[in-house]
């Protein structure tokens, strides 16, 4: 969920995605979000995610979403939130699967980590490491354990750390 861009990693998402395809018949994926770049590159890019999306084993399973503005609901209705960005500085989408307990996969950069709390309210893997992304993935759909734990620390991670309260806490105490 976010914006189409090389950045956002939704190549990367769709590389694990293919691997996923392969071991489990009934997964579907959901890229969710625009491009608003309009230089060349990125025109480029979306085409290929589409393309690439549209041949075996995603062709079906893959359903682009383009810009919306219910994404709690859309949250709520995941098994997993994928956060396979190359660069981000604070992922909101990721935030906001937290608040809403969405077990979520996320690559180690920017502030995944301190979301995430060190990978204790969610999976992190590598950036540019599709293959580690889908082992997590995949771990996660076979995990209702794991799924069940993530779910509770989610929303007490994001209560503990990321309310306006708590932002307020942590400044004063600097």
């Amino acid at each position: 969920i976010g914006q189409i861009a090389w950045r956002k990693g939704q190549d990367l998402f769709l590389e694990a995605a293919s691997l996923l395809a392969n071991r489990i018949a009934d997964v579907h994926f959901v890229v969710v979000g625009a491009r608003y770049s309009a230089k060349e590159e990125s025109r480029r890019f979306e085409a290929d995610l589409r393309a690439r999306s549209a041949a075996p084993p995603l062709a079906g399973r893959t359903h682009f979403l383009g810009y919306r503005d219910d994404v709690p609901s859309i949250l709520s209705d995941l098994n997993v939130l994928v956060v396979p960005s190359r660069q981000e500085p604070l992922s909101r989408v990721l935030l906001e699967g937290l608040a809403l307990g969405v077990p979520s996969v996320a690559t180690e950069v920017g502030g995944s980590s301190e979301i995430l709390d060190g990978g204790n309210a969610g999976l992190l893997v590598p950036p540019d490491a599709p293959e580690i992304m889908a082992e997590a993935i995949f771990r996660l759909l076979n995990d209702e354990c794991l799924r069940a734990t993530l779910r509770q620390a989610g929303p007490r991670r994001a209560q503990e750390a990321f309310t306006p309260h708590a932002q307020v806490r942590a400044i004063h105490g600097l």
